[in-house]
């Protein structure tokens, strides 16, 4: 049976959200240092320590800066070349600069999603990439629109490369709803790629990667998510996903508006938790900083030599949640990972009828 998942932007812990959605593959990694890791560093999350002895447990890699949708609520959409905006970088990640960027990552990592907000399937070094962490028994995880001239051999190196997770962006049943938002993109092609996919997956005998339908639920689609999910079942997709509170401004319609003491509450996982590297291989603080306009860190490559994990600006970051006043980045003050409230009514109990 297929599985349903929901999240609610802003109304619940985006770590406690990571964590259910990632589960399935939490154990299989987990082995005795990055279990010790792990428990290490949520008990200094817990206790908000400033100066951390973990590492990051997962790592987001911005393997492509481009993308071929301009879907209404990412920045690439409203680039200036039409390809990324002015201040990101402008070239694909290799498969060598991922190996530097995460080497000295790899040993405590449970696992990496591949993605940002350009479309990972069009650098073509994602199956050595995902290959590189299976063999180092690190999860891997992309987000793809899908929307993509994909040959048999494209796919077939998809389903035999070691990615464990798929996510497969579908927010209509139609092409009139689904292109509202995911603009450039044809649902058809998206539909065929994943049957043709499921089709070599059934002839191999390949159970990776599990495919996940997401929807992002905006006024004009809630209702056809029943719709899709039965679509999903259809086509044997493993999980099936309605994202809510969402806007289709992006990160500009979701900006969080409540005082720096509410937001304070809400706390921040990311800069404990995670590590963020773009294309370039330059680590952020946090997925949001790096695309409103915090510093890098510097290059993953040097992450040890550097001291990154207490680099003084993320050390300063997190002394700033654990502070009575004052002191809160501009930044993660207005967070939309953390907004206030939804803009969509929820779909638990009707889309579990089905």
């Amino acid at each position: 049976m297929i599985k349903l998942t929901t999240g609610d932007l802003g109304t619940r812990s985006t770590l406690g959200v990571s964590i259910k959605r990632h589960k399935t593959f939490l154990w299989k990694h987990a082995g005795l240092r990055r279990l010790s890791n792990a428990a290490l560093c949520v008990a200094e999350m817990k206790a908000g320590l400033s100066r951390l002895r973990s590492h990051p447990v997962y790592l987001r890699v911005n393997i492509s800066p481009f993308c071929n949708l301009r879907c209404a609520g990412c920045s690439l959409a409203h680039s200036g070349d039409g390809k990324t905006d002015a201040s990101r970088p402008r070239r694909m990640m290799s498969v060598e600069q991922f190996k530097s960027a995460v080497g000295e990552l790899v040993p405590y990592a449970i696992g990496v999603n591949l993605y940002d907000e350009g479309e990972p399937l069009l650098n073509k070094g994602i199956y050595e990439i995902a290959e590189f962490l299976a063999r180092n028994n690190v999860g891997s995880c992309a987000s793809s629109n899908f929307s993509l001239e994909l040959s048999d051999d494209d796919l077939d190196k998809l389903s035999d490369c070691g990615l464990e997770h798929l996510i497969v962006a579908i927010d209509g049943v139609c092409q009139e709803t689904y292109g509202r938002y995911r603009v450039g993109g044809h649902l058809d092609l998206v539909l065929d790629n994943v049957r043709r996919l499921r089709d070599i997956q059934n002839s191999r005998g390949r159970k990776l990667p599990h495919i996940e339908f997401q929807f992002i639920q905006f006024g004009w689609n809630a209702d056809e998510a029943a719709k899709v999910m039965e679509m999903a079942g259809e086509l044997g997709v493993w999980r099936f996903t309605v994202v809510q509170g969402s806007s289709h401004l992006g990160w500009e319609g979701m900006r969080f508006k409540g005082a720096a003491a509410e937001r304070r509450k809400r706390g921040c996982y990311q800069i404990w938790v995670c590590a963020n590297i773009n294309s370039d291989g330059e680590m952020y603080p946090c997925d949001y900083g790096e695309d409103h306009g915090m510093a890098p860190l510097g290059s993953a490559a040097d992450y040890q030599r550097l001291g990154m994990r207490n680099h003084p600006d993320l050390v300063r970051l997190r002394q700033s949640f654990r502070a009575r006043s004052g002191g809160l980045h501009e930044i993660c003050a207005h967070c939309s990972l953390y907004a206030k409230g939804s803009s969509s009514p929820p779909v638990r109990n009707r889309l579990n009828t089905l």
